[in-house]
């Protein structure tokens, strides 16, 4: 029987991620026997890429899988489409700035302004040999 419904699911809490993020978004398609290929497609290859969730990332416009892989290139927003024979749904996915953990030890002698920016420094990890 011919598809009449296609839903997406995330393993991702919300539809926000950030830059160099990977989500998986996988198809549902209604009824359980009709054809289960899904055709994937975004608006925008600059923010995000697709690839079938088996596959090494592509950056491609179109993607046939029931699963894909989703992976944030950079800021802004994308749709992606799901489509299965005639029907398909979207997914809006936000991208914003990639998250760095930072943590400042600062004794009563340094003041820091609101806004202000902090000098960091990058230290190698250590090993130590036994």
């Amino acid at each position: 029987s011919a598809p009449t419904g296609v839903t997406i699911g995330s393993d991702s809490a919300s539809n926000v991620a950030c830059v160099d993020d990977t989500i998986t978004l996988a198809a549902n398609v209604a009824p359980a026997g009709a054809s289960q290929t899904v055709v994937w497609s975004t608006d925008d290859t600059d923010i995000i890429s697709i690839a079938s969730a088996d596959e090494i990332a592509t950056n491609s416009m179109e993607v046939t899988a029931n699963k894909i892989k989703v992976t944030a290139l950079k800021e802004g927003t994308a749709t992606i489409t799901a489509t299965a024979g005639t029907v398909s749904t979207t997914y809006t996915l936000t991208i914003g700035e990639k998250q760095i953990g930072l943590t400042a030890a600062i004794d009563g002698t340094q003041t820091i302004d609101k806004g202000a920016s902090i000098p960091t420094t990058r230290r190698r990890p250590t090993t130590r040999s036994s």
